[in-house]
């Protein structure tokens, strides 16, 4: 039986919206807070390849087993290119002279040791996986995406008949079929004349790819040489201030302790937040230690490295989360909320409040990939519907297409997200068999966050580090910089070092 897919609603949907955005160090960390209630986290530092990057690089090796190569990116990263990603390449000469050409399934028809060729981040790479490749080029914007190679023209089913027309008759006036467009369903906020010039400009940039890749020595990062990757933090929000601003009910408020990324944000959404519109605030916020401690949230941003989630609606009970290889399980437990009267409309009120923890946390943690939930078996079938249709309605606020399966006899459910950046839990802390144990990365920042806020009390005690942090702290790693001259930058404190004493 097909899996049921739960329909998601635009991006940032509740009447009032705060967006937190706390720089730190090398790192941005952004809170999205709805009606008071923190919805989303995420993480920006320098340590990830980002999706969509375009680069020019080159075949190192052709994997037949897999039917894929492995694409040097350069900086000593490699990425993986199958072969039903490679289908917008030409195939080789070898392959045509005999005949018409044909598409073909296998990759070695496609490409040979050395090519230099033309790829884009399909997902990110993450511990030892290096990113996933394709050759089918897309330049994103908030309002559509651009495919340079294709021919197509997408719109959202789910768009009135007058705006899914609207949007129709504006592609086939403008592209003459001569490339592939994508809309998003925000792009029938904004006029054809704001459309027509964000084709514009993705033209033109698709224009000064092939101009760079045609002389480029490969391997190389065309996008970022040309100026076109925008810091994920900032595509992030120029994507939710853009949804915001098509909906007149929507009251948005950013505040941010960086007066440059209010700037920048200022520049990048100019054209599309309007002038006139006053339920969109970019606030600089000049806070000390932080933006996440002057709002009272960075005890929920350390709660991430917990896998004990406590249930708000139901005190005494909670959630476990474990992450695996292949899956992250999910486990309801009923703790010290012990029924007293009728047991089963005790596990059905157990059940509903821990899918509206579970819904915000997979969320919360960015989680994707296969999530099984182990929900406290019922038996009457109607509280298995009620159960469903509460979670189907919590998911719905969720920005990514999640399919889920149907209760299993022993009360098991199956949920399936998108993994398209990595889970934040796992970005932060090491899985071990009993808890999460913190990155040296993610301790040493959080002790960097301590030490400014106790140098603000008149605390001038050094910076101890375990070996692991210290190792981490003077590793000389690509496009990471010095962290002991950024905080002295940031703060104005000079740090004192000393490797914690072991017994």
């Amino acid at each position: 039986m097909a899996p049921h897919t739960c329909d998601t609603l635009p991006g940032v949907r509740a009447m009032n919206t705060t967006l937190l955005l706390d720089c730190f160090l090398d790192e941005r960390r952004l809170a999205i807070i709805e009606n008071g209630i923190t919805q989303y986290f995420h993480l920006f530092t320098t340590a990830y390849t980002h999706t969509h990057q375009i680069y020019l690089g080159r075949v190192i090796d052709i994997n037949t087993q897999l039917n894929a190569v492995f694409i040097d990116l350069g900086n000593g990263q490699s990425g993986l290119l199958q072969a039903r990603s490679a289908r917008s390449l030409p195939l080789l000469k070898s392959q045509t002279a005999h005949g018409p050409e044909k598409r073909s399934d296998l990759i070695e028809d496609y490409v040979h040791q050395g090519q230099a060729i033309l790829v884009q981040v399909l997902r990110a790479g993450h511990n030892k996986k290096g990113p996933k490749l394709t050759t089918s080029i897309t330049l994103t914007h908030p309002l559509m995406m651009y495919h340079p190679l294709g021919r197509s023209i997408s719109i959202p089913k789910r768009l009135e008949n007058e705006d899914r027309q609207r949007l129709k008759t504006f592609a086939d006036n403008t592209l003459n079929g001569e490339m592939g467009l994508s809309f998003r369903r925000r792009a029938t906020g904004y006029s054809d004349d704001t459309l027509t010039q964000v084709i514009t400009a993705l033209q033109r940039d698709w224009q000064r790819v092939l101009k760079m890749a045609k002389t480029a020595n490969a391997p190389i990062c065309l996008s970022k040489e040309l100026g076109l990757d925008l810091p994920p933090w900032l595509k992030t929000l120029e994507d939710i201030l853009i949804t915001a601003n098509a909906d007149a009910n929507q009251s948005l408020q950013l505040i941010c302790n960086n007066a440059d990324d209010v700037l920048a944000i200022r520049e990048r959404t100019r054209l599309f937040l309007s002038a006139d519109r006053g339920n969109n605030q970019l606030q600089y916020l000049n806070a000390q230690n932080g933006v996440f401690s002057h709002h009272n949230i960075e005890d929920q941003w350390e709660q991430l490295l917990d896998s004990h989630c406590p249930l708000p609606d139901l005190p005494g009970a909670w959630i476990s989360i474990e992450h695996t290889t292949a899956l992250t399980a999910i486990d309801v437990n009923m703790g010290s909320a012990q029924p007293h009267h009728d047991q089963q409309e005790a596990i059905l009120k157990l059940n509903l409040a821990a899918a509206k923890e579970i819904s915000r946390q997979i969320r919360l943690r960015n989680i994707g990939g296969l999530i099984v939930i182990d929900f406290v078996d019922m038996l009457g079938q109607r509280h298995k519907e009620q159960l469903l249709a509460t979670l189907d309605h919590e998911l719905a606020r969720d920005q990514m297409n999640i399919q889920r399966s149907k209760l299993s006899h022993f009360g098991l459910l199956e949920l399936s997200r998108p993994a398209q950046t990595p889970c934040l839990t796992q970005q932060l802390a090491r899985p071990t068999p009993r808890y999460l144990h913190p990155r040296p990365a993610t301790s040493l920042r959080h002790k960097l966050r301590q030490l400014r806020t106790q140098y603000q009390s008149g605390d001038t005690a050094p910076l101890e580090l375990s070996t692991l942090e210290a190792e981490y702290l003077h590793q000389d790693l690509e496009g990471r910089p010095d962290i002991c001259h950024l905080f002295t930058q940031q703060t104005g404190i000079t740090l004192q070092l000393q490797t914690e004493k072991t017994s």
